[in-house]
């Protein structure tokens, strides 16, 4: 388990998890699929059932969503307070478990007179690709790091002072709906932008990885496609078996952080 606080999303599986909800509540499938969709990527171990069904219940309450196991588990453990003995045992002083009962009342009277049930936004079709399979493509960087693109251009300290460089390996989309990339990173440590036999040209410099690359964020790093080639047969091995297409797509792990691993 994460480490515990005072709100429920103080501990580091809620915060995590919650993303996870956000991705999956987005794909056009009935409620109770995508709830076993979330056991099932959770992947719930003996003593992690009660920040699932209590971040589930939240999560859904707010956006209107009505679903009776999640609510009737949450309530359970709310009314029993299962969450208060594990965050004891887990070491919380008695300031922080005041304040938990205090936000647990909260969430309690929610589930038990939940507001009017709204239709939930979903996907109509596949997420746009920004990118192809094999394109090469460069982005300014500053210390070897590409641009925020969680920032508009512009509004974060960024002074370029060099050129990053990638070649897509793979394009595709998980459930048919979230899209992710797999790329590798080349090696160019030149002040000038790279041409397209520059790059067919320069080295893999780490390994194959999952991200996601939305239109926006290709837009905020400035990323600019130079060509498009049979993707590499020289890209090294890539990371280990958790860190899939899915795991990218589901936890909208962006192109930009997943390159501050792999560089």
């Amino acid at each position: 388990m994460g480490a515990w606080g005072a709100g429920l999303y103080s501990n580091d599986d809620a915060a995590d998890f919650v993303e996870l909800v956000r991705a999956v509540l987005k794909l056009p499938h009935p409620i109770n699929e995508l709830v076993e969709l979330l056991r099932t990527e959770a992947e719930i171990e003996v003593g992690d059932e009660t920040t699932f069904w209590l971040v589930l219940a939240d999560q859904l309450e707010k956006k209107g969503l009505h679903h009776s196991k999640v609510s009737n588990e949450a309530i359970a453990i709310l009314e029993s307070d299962v969450d208060i003995s594990e965050m004891r045992n887990a070491g919380a002083d008695e300031s922080d478990l005041k304040a938990r009962r205090k936000s647990n009342a909260k969430l309690l009277a929610r589930l038990t007179a939940p507001r009017k049930e709204r239709p939930r936004k979903t996907l109509t079709k596949p997420q746009p690709a920004a990118v192809k399979t094999g394109d090469y493509i460069c982005f300014p960087t500053q210390k070897g790091a590409a641009r925020n693109p969680y920032f508009p251009s512009g509004k974060e300290n960024f002074v370029q002072d060099g050129w990053g460089l990638i070649q897509i390996h793979d394009v595709g989309w998980e459930f048919g709906y979230l899209n992710w990339v797999r790329l590798f990173p080349l090696q160019w440590r030149y002040q000038h932008c790279p041409t397209l036999k520059d790059a067919s040209r320069a080295r893999p410099s780490s390994v194959l990885g999952f991200g996601t690359l939305s239109v926006t964020h290709f837009k905020r790093m400035q990323m600019t496609v130079l060509g498009n080639e049979t993707p590499r047969s020289d890209a090294l091995p890539g990371w280990p078996h958790d860190r899939t297409s899915r795991v990218a797509a589901l936890n909208d792990i962006s192109v930009s952080n997943m390159l501050m691993r792999l560089c």
